[in-house]
């Protein structure tokens, strides 16, 4: 059993070392199968664009960068396309009801909007059984909506061939032909008693593999698909003895059986734990108790160690490599090649170690979280503080304008005193005269202001002489 956790260690290491590469081929194939088995249906023409591998590579891509519900769009695209080639009051009923479809289970489902192509195609391979296991255990109870359009896009792939009947005498006359197409379409849907028996299958598997996981059991899982399995065994059988199916005796042994096996092998990939280490923890805080059920992954994982042997006597260190050692998980490890302690000491601890890295997660939520109310005070508090500055300079820059305006308005004199002042000078020369210092002799004038004596007597002397012809030329009457 350990060999085997260990190739499943190797090959999940190699997936997630790999995983977004691994991911898109994975996606790639799947859809350009899908579109590829639904161009080579029963019935269908390998002729047309759509049918073209090239076509289909193109479509693949698309899918993988767009979400799956595209794919069922593509190939129910393709479904119509090929009906259309065979009978064209056929193709107008069978896009009416895939359109219906599609629209209430994308609307309703968009993640499970795929099942509606994966179930057809596993009922033409006669492997049906494994897609309501897969949707039970992975999809939850509402993957019964795509399932049961699933039946129904496999009921009108099945009636294909009949619109051959179809002559194009009967396609000249519209409401014959439409109402001949409508009938026989509604007739191999609705009173088909195999359709309504696959959909109770599906539709029970999915319900009894949902309830039994909400059961908290060690190996529910693997429990639920091998009872859900049993269910759909049962239910082929009495099916076909009452004749609701026309499924065969072995079929009804093999399928059951073979969906199961593919789906463990799914599940064992998917999640593999060791159940025989399974711990249920309680622990409180403020507000809640908890009750926890932690169970150890096995990883199945080889890691290389190397032992250094120390030789006392040549004081030399020699490195001796030891087998690799099985890190399947940390509870089996043998005793031998462990630490000496008692199963119980090892669960207190295990416990221990877990409560302790649970509680320094809550404390790390809890600190980031009273850091950011803290941060945002913070901020609230430098935005007050911010408007109030701003608020009182504007208070303050208005104060000092109104208190420099009124400085300016004191500094200058009113008009009382510059009439009181002008009056006490007898005219307006004497006023100016007094205010302006005069030189008391030519040879302070010249120190002043740099000219010669000469220069300065010449000047007083023309002023003079022009202040002499002004007083002659003025009236004798204003003397």
């Amino acid at each position: 059993m350990k060999t085997i956790y260990q190739i499943r260690g190797v090959i999940c290491r190699f997936f997630m070392q790999y995983e977004l590469i691994a991911k898109v081929l994975l996606k790639f194939c799947a859809y350009l199968f899908i579109f590829r088995q639904i161009a080579g249906w029963e019935g269908f023409s390998s002729a047309g664009v759509l049918n073209a591998f090239s076509v289909h590579m193109l479509l693949a891509l698309l899918c993988v960068l767009l979400p799956s519900r595209f794919a069922v769009f593509f190939a129910f695209g393709i479904i119509i396309y090929n009906i259309y080639q065979v009978s064209l009051w056929g193709a107008l009923m069978a896009a009416v009801i895939l359109l219906i479809l599609y629209v209430m289970v994308a609307r309703l489902c968009p993640d499970e909007t795929i099942l509606m192509i994966l179930l057809p195609l596993a009922m033409k391979w006669n492997i049906f059984m494994i897609v309501p296991l897969f949707a039970g255990l992975y999809m939850g109870v509402f993957s019964i909506i795509p399932l049961v359009g699933g039946v129904l896009v496999w009921g009108i792939l099945r009636i294909l061939p009949a619109f051959l009947s179809f002559s194009e005498t009967e396609i000249e006359q519209l409401p014959a032909a439409f109402s001949d197409t409508a009938n026989y379409i509604i007739d191999q849907l609705i009173r088909n008693e195999n359709l309504i028996f696959m959909m109770v299958l599906c539709i029970g598997v999915v319900l009894v593999i949902y309830l039994l996981n909400k059961i908290n059991m060690n190996y529910m899982r693997y429990i639920s698909l091998a009872v859900g399995a049993m269910v759909g065994l049962i239910c082929l059988i009495v099916g076909r003895v009452v004749g609701m199916t026309d499924t065969g005796i072995l079929s009804a042994l093999f399928v059951p059986v073979f969906s199961l096996a593919i789906m463990v092998v799914v599940e064992f990939f998917h999640m593999a734990l060791n159940y025989k280490m399974a711990q249920r923890l309680t622990f409180a805080d403020d507000e809640y108790y908890y009750y926890v059920q932690a169970v150890p992954k096995i990883l199945g994982i080889k890691n290389k160690t190397e032992v250094k042997r120390i030789n006392a006597h040549t004081e030399s260190v020699e490195g001796v490599a030891q087998e690799p050692v099985e890190s399947v998980t940390e509870s089996e490890v043998e005793p031998e090649s462990a630490v000496q302690s008692s199963p119980i000491t090892e669960k207190v601890m295990h416990t221990t170690q877990k409560l302790g890295e649970l509680f320094t997660q809550v404390g790390d939520k809890a600190k980031n979280l009273w850091g950011q109310i803290k941060e945002k005070q913070a901020q609230n508090e430098t935005r007050k503080q911010t408007e109030q500055s701003q608020k009182e300079e504007m208070e303050l820059s208005e104060e000092e304008f109104v208190t420099k305006n009124e400085g300016d308005a004191a500094s200058f004199p009113s008009q009382e005193e510059v009439d009181q002042e002008s009056a006490g000078h007898e005219d307006q020369d004497s006023f100016f005269a007094d205010q302006i210092p005069t030189p008391d002799s030519v040879e302070e004038l010249a120190k002043r202001t740099g000219w010669s004596d000469e220069t300065i007597k010449d000047f007083f002397a023309g002023l003079d002489l022009d202040m002499k012809e002004a007083e002659d030329d003025e009236d004798p009457n204003q003397k």
